[in-house]
């Protein structure tokens, strides 16, 4: 049970995110930090961009883009 209670906070972090226009593109094992029991924070936020067509768009050019389209 807690590592699904792990993964919706998760997956709830990145909808918030993706709400606000930004996008993580670095979720890895390093991002997710647990601060308790059954308690997840998202971390590693360096390689995050926003979420605009051209931020995206030359972001991708340069780096390769985010895991994942959304």
């Amino acid at each position: 049970k807690s590592a699904i209670d792990i993964t919706l906070q998760i997956v709830e972090a990145l909808i918030y995110l993706h709400s606000h226009q930004w996008l993580h593109c670095a979720i890895t094992s390093h991002a997710v930090q647990l601060i308790g029991p059954n308690v997840a924070k998202l971390s590693c936020f360096e390689y995050a961009i926003e979420d605009k067509q051209e931020v995206r768009r030359r972001y991708e050019l340069n780096f390769g883009g985010c895991v994942g389209n959304f």
